[in-house]
């Protein structure tokens, strides 16, 4: 399924680009304020979330973490 196959990248220029494993085509970017300098971590929404979050991502930066908080309107539709 499209939503089982996605992969995060954080760039150097401080994007984090969603990215369809199956296919290798792009799903999204997402711009963040401060370039990344560790791993990426991503999980599924905490039980005091929004119920329009599908998953959320971790971040290490110079001034801290940064947690992305992803919905459905964040990552295009992929082939099926």
């Amino acid at each position: 399924p499209q939503d089982k196959r996605l992969a995060f990248v954080g760039a150097a220029s401080g994007i984090i680009e969603v990215v369809d494993v199956a296919y290798y085509i792009n799903r999204g970017k997402l711009p963040l304020k401060n370039r990344i300098y560790g791993p990426l971590r991503a999980s599924l929404p905490m039980p005091g979330d929004d119920p329009s979050i599908v998953l959320k991502l971790f971040a290490v930066t110079q001034q801290g973490l940064v947690v992305v908080d992803l919905t459905a309107n964040d990552i295009k539709a992929g082939p099926p």
